[in-house]
């Protein structure tokens, strides 16, 4: 057993679980949003009430100088002649609807990310003790980091870059191990 091979294991191990971990919160996430967003859509109150996404917000209250005062303008947003910018219901389901957009996208992105990394993870799990299988060892862990980098999951980043660059090490001293021994692989 190499030593290689054995932090290549147990790094495997500890993304597998960060993935397994991080797909079950994405899920469990997900539909606490789509919940949150049914109940909200279907609530006869929340539906049909002005009061609740409708109102006025003093502008003095956000202490924006005459500059932005005029860019808002600028953009076509109405103040009226008490300093006050007027919110419709409209406006606050779009709001909603872009947010809801948004995390849904995140939440997906999570998803892929976690789904390469467990991946990666159970390769390098099943062909720790195989050097001449790291190959797909180190894609997998280079596509999950990529993925893991966009998303912001920066341990299993980190984790991912190592897996990486041991299993190219691995891989890299098997092949000149094999190139030296002209006999490698021959039984007698």
């Amino acid at each position: 057993m190499s030593e290689t091979g054995r932090t290549i294991r147990g790094l495997s191990i500890a993304v597998t679980i960060l993935a397994a971990l991080s797909l079950v919160g994405t899920l469990v996430l997900g539909g606490l949003m789509g919940m949150l967003a049914i109940s909200a859509a279907s609530d006869d109150y929340v539906s049909s009430s002005d009061s609740i996404y409708s109102g006025r917000i003093d502008v003095d209250d956000l202490g924006l100088s005459p500059s932005e005062l005029r860019e808002l303008k600028a953009l076509g947003i109405d103040i009226d002649e008490f300093g006050g910018i007027e919110i419709s219901r409209g406006a606050a389901y779009d709001f909603a609807g872009i947010m809801l957009v948004l995390a849904g996208l995140i939440s997906f992105l999570c998803m892929i990310a976690g789904a390469f990394s467990l991946v990666a993870g159970i390769l390098g799990i099943t062909r720790w003790n195989r050097p001449e299988k790291m190959q797909a060892v180190l894609i997998w862990a280079i596509v999950a980091a990529v993925f893991s980098l966009f998303v912001g999951r920066l341990i299993s980043l980190v984790l991912l870059i190592i897996i990486a660059v041991e299993a190219y090490r691995y891989r890299r001293d098997y092949m000149f191990a094999t190139m030296n021994d002209p006999m490698q692989g021959w039984t007698a």
